[in-house]
């Protein structure tokens, strides 16, 4: 046999103010309310990031953490002209890419730990062959548009910004000195 329980409508009320009250400081608030907006914020891997290599401008969202690693442009459907993905390792290492779930023709350029550009490779969308790097002192590895680089006379050799890596890092809340060799005479403090 069951029983019913019941409450009265006083408590009913109460109740139903308190559940209204959390909705309400729940729905639409700012969790940044009352954060600071300047350069010392911390920021996601949503961020984009003005960056530069062999002179050219470009922006970048950074991947840093594992998991943005994993997932890098999986299910975008677009990017913009001069907009591309960094993904930033502590060590060199020899890297490979695919495109499971990558619906974007790219190219990928492999750079060393020092920032120069040692390869470029076309990635076709879809497609789950491992891209391999021919090095195995690679430390960054750049996703743009297919052609991007070609169209932009990027190529082998020309160097990554690393003064404003490191500032980009920095300002995604991760010590740059994880990532970036402090001894390159490219930096400066």
């Amino acid at each position: 046999m069951s029983r019913r329980h019941t409450i009265s409508p006083a408590r009913a009320g109460i109740a139903g103010a308190l559940a209204l009250a959390v909705l309400i400081s729940g729905c639409g608030a700012d969790p940044n309310a009352g954060a600071q907006s300047t350069a010392d914020s911390i920021t996601d891997a949503a961020t984009w990031f003005p960056l530069e290599i062999g002179g050219v401008a470009f922006r970048a969202q950074l991947a840093i953490r594992p998991s943005e690693q994993r997932r890098g442009l999986m299910f975008r459907e677009e990017l913009g002209e001069d907009d591309g993905m960094l993904f930033v390792y502590s060590e060199p290492q020899p890297m490979g890419f695919w495109m499971r779930d990558t619906p974007l023709p790219i190219d990928l350029g492999f750079l060393s730990p020092d920032g120069v550009l040692d390869e470029v490779h076309g990635l076709i969308p879809f497609d789950e062959t491992v891209v391999r790097s021919r090095s195995d002192r690679v430390q960054f590895a750049l996703e743009m548009n297919r052609g991007w680089f070609a169209r932009n006379g990027v190529r082998r050799g020309d160097r990554l910004d690393l003064d404003r890596l490191a500032e980009a890092i920095r300002l995604r809340g991760f010590n740059p000195a994880v990532y970036l060799d402090d001894s390159d005479p490219g930096l400066t403090d």
